[in-house]
């Protein structure tokens, strides 16, 4: 079955569902993780779970989408108020702030629940206070980095029988009797802390510097209770500081992850205001975008990319609409749109002039008088997985997709590291989580071989095993499994931060063979066949149209489908090659169409607005998954199709 592509952040909350259970997701808004997890079979059945009518109608259309009425429910309430107590065997809350999921876990049945995947958006301490409180321990903890922010993953269970006699949680026993310490642990996780990784470190980085801005600003204030809040802050940052410049993984790693995120936030500096809300920028929206459909995957000579405007230009609305037309512009800007992204380029060739006596130029000038940033993602997202034509596919109902015109393929990376016995199994999870080990429809393809691997600490080293000064043997395996290029900075910060050595000893080299392929168009099966007549229909309907066009033999029995977001002439020939006998695109000429219905192929030709526009959808929902309130998006209700039937 089908499954929406999730974003790093709640693809790392499905890894920590229980397989096979019910799966409870609060807040669930479009639904995706409820439908991804029930589609790939990691539970067998779901509630999905909103506060507001908006988004649980936004849930019921995804889950309506992919078929899956029967097992996800969708429930209207207030936090877990919806929830029977061991209803579910898993319970996500993820995208709020931290306060929030606090008050709604406070008063309730905590160990009813075997297990709670929580991401809040701020205030992480907040919420380790009511589980420790609640008698639960944490089983997992991490910082993720995607499009240039930084989530916190907090996952905890009750204690099962037998594990203690005491419900206190034994991951803050080391701290508990140091009030500082403890409240550390709180704030950073005492989990994360046992284990620094590069998001760690950003992360601690990104805190320490919101205490300092707010310890200024109690300092200046004549308030008792502003200098007492004062010290106790001065006294938490001296703490965090101290553990950071003693931590060499976190202040290496966090240097590099600060400098990721430096330049996903378009080389601009982090901007953190005292609230803890992010500001984000036009280059994070476009971070976003292209790291599901990055440009280098655009066709020759087309024109993606920001189209007006500039990468440091703050955003809190952001619109999209299919094509860069006036209305479209208009409609943004009656928005109040700070961005405006379009599938078509607004540039696609070169401009000679620009006349604002026209409709076109004059929409422009408004556009640049208002500051408005215009952004394109054209043919990349026709390519990207998830893009036009897998959501044309979707639509169809069809099955098994695969590329109809392959136009390259992912480059390959080895990773091989040397790691000590005990820690093997740790850092194999640790690189397949991000991504490595992928070998066609196996992943956590790894090998291992065992050997000998020495060395000497010299002064100033703090050695994992072994003493300053003396040779050491230790029994160690090679590792080593296959990246994808676009990933490798990825798996390389996720191997350092599970392996247990001070200095790891890996190397990274790309291979001769090729990776997924990727292309324009997609052919897929039908679940049963059908006429052509009928399929039209089916077509018709789907994409909302008063009516298509087609060419072959109404009875032809339909059961492999080829479709291409666009003009389909040039890809004919490769879908008669994949075994289609139809092609669904649009633009198709009358030679074009008579001579694929004499070979053999039959066309629907439906309009080139009417197959496209539906990936807008696809698009808003990524935004919102990534961005979450920080952002508002829309979808312009402006008539983009040019043609009309009577």
């Amino acid at each position: 079955m089908n499954a929406p592509a999730l974003p790093l952040r709640l693809r790392r909350v499905s890894e920590w569902v229980r397989r096979g259970g019910v799966l409870a997701d609060i807040g669930s808004d479009h639904a995706l993780l409820p439908v991804h997890a029930v589609a790939t079979g990691l539970v067998r059945r779901a509630i999905a779970t909103d506060l507001r009518q908006g988004p649980l109608a936004a849930a019921r259309r995804t889950v309506e989408r992919f078929g899956l009425v029967d097992a996800i429910e969708l429930r209207l309430g207030d936090g877990l108020s919806v929830l029977s107590p061991g209803e579910a065997d898993t319970v996500v809350i993820a995208g709020m702030g931290g306060e929030t999921m606090a008050q709604m876990l406070s008063g309730y049945p905590l160990a009813s629940i075997r297990r709670w995947v929580l991401q809040p958006m701020n205030a992480p301490a907040a919420l380790r206070r009511v589980l420790d409180a609640g008698g639960m321990w944490l089983r997992h903890e991490e910082v993720l980095m995607e499009h240039g922010r930084l989530y916190v993953l907090i996952v905890a269970e009750p204690p099962t029988v037998g594990r203690a006699e005491s419900h206190s949680d034994p991951a803050y026993t080391a701290v508990r009797s140091d009030p500082l310490q403890l409240r550390m642990a709180y704030e950073f996780g005492p989990l994360c802390l046992r284990r620094p990784s590069p998001e760690l470190g950003a992360y601690m980085y990104d805190v320490m510097q919101r205490w300092e801005r707010a310890m200024t600003a109690a300092r200046e204030s004549r308030q008792p209770a502003a200098q007492s809040k004062a010290m106790e802050l001065a006294r938490l940052h001296a703490a965090a500081q101290t553990w950071y410049r003693h931590s060499t993984r976190a202040r290496r790693t966090g240097e590099q992850a600060r400098m990721t995120l430096t330049k996903l936030r378009g080389q601009a500096a982090m901007s953190t205001h005292a609230s803890t809300e992010t500001t984000i920028l036009v280059g994070d929206v476009v971070a976003a975008i292209e790291a599901w459909a990055p440009i280098h995957l655009a066709l020759e000579g087309d024109n993606p990319g920001l189209q007006l405007g500039r990468v440091d230009k703050p955003v809190r609305t952001v619109c999209l609409g299919l094509d860069p037309y006036p209305a479209t512009v208009d409609a943004a800007l009656k928005a109040g749109a700070d961005l405006l992204i379009t599938h078509h380029p607004l540039f696609f060739r070169p401009l000679r002039q620009l006349d604002t006596a026209s409709a076109r130029g004059a929409a422009l000038a408004r556009a640049v008088a208002a500051d408005l940033a215009i952004y394109s993602a054209h043919t990349n997202l026709d390519v990207a997985e998830g893009g036009v034509n897998d959501v044309i596919c979707a639509r169809l109902g069809l099955q098994d997709p695969e590329v109809l015109d392959v136009t390259g393929r992912e480059a390959l990376y080895k990773l091989v590291v040397f790691v000590p016995e005990e820690a093997l199994d740790t850092v194999r999870d640790a690189v397949c989580a991000a991504g490595a080990g992928h070998i066609g429809r196996y992943s956590h393809c790894t090998f291992r071989a065992a050997g000998e691997g020495t060395f000497l600490p010299e002064e100033g080293a703090q050695p994992y095993l072994g003493q300053v000064g003396r040779l050491e043997r230790a029994r160690e395996y090679r590792l080593e499994t296959i990246v994808p290029a676009g990933i490798r900075h990825e798996v390389v910060d996720a191997m350092l931060a599970a392996h247990p050595y001070e200095e790891v000893a890996y190397d990274l080299y790309p291979l001769a063979l090729s990776g997924k392929a990727h292309g324009i168009g997609r052919v897929g099966n039908l679940p049963e066949p059908v006429r052509l007549a009928d399929f039209a229909h089916l077509v018709k309907q789907r994409f909302g149209l008063a009516g298509v066009r087609y060419a072959g033999d109404p009875q032809l029995r339909i059961e492999r489908v080829a479709v291409l977001g666009g003009s389909g002439r040039r890809w004919v020939r490769s879908a008669i090659r994949l075994g289609a006998q139809v092609l669904v695109t649009s633009d198709m000429d009358h030679h074009s169409m008579a001579e694929a219905w004499q070979d053999g192929l039959a066309v629907i030709d439906a309009t080139h607005a009417a197959l496209e526009r539906p990936v807008l959808e696809a698009v808003a929902q990524r935004l919102r998954e990534t961005f979450g309130e920080a952002i508002t998006v829309h979808i312009v209700d402006v008539p983009e199709d040019p043609f009309h039937w009577v």
